[in-house]
């Protein structure tokens, strides 16, 4: 298109072409989301009954997108199970 310009920015970690309403690109994003979230700690926290709800606000997530959180690094996201594997005695 004649007279349309196109601006990308550069993540600011890796240095990859991304969208210009973006910081991160995908890559780089997922690997900050997973040092700033302590799994084991919030997991044990739902096993003992505080409720996704809560743990959700804390973090700034709706409940949908804390249960995507945990099974997109592979740890359980129904509270059942989370209840099953992390419960203390």
């Amino acid at each position: 298109m004649k007279g349309c310009k196109i601006f990308f920015m550069i993540c600011w970690k890796c240095g990859k072409e991304i969208s210009k309403k973006t910081t991160y690109c995908k890559d780089c994003r997922k690997e900050l989301l997973k040092e700033n979230f302590d799994f084991e700690k919030v997991l044990i926290e739902i096993a003992n009954g505080t409720s996704l709800t809560e743990i959700a606000k804390r973090y700034n997530l709706t409940v949908t997108g804390l249960q995507k959180r945990f099974k997109t690094y592979g740890y359980p996201h129904k509270k059942r199970d989370i209840v099953e594997q992390y419960k203390e005695n």
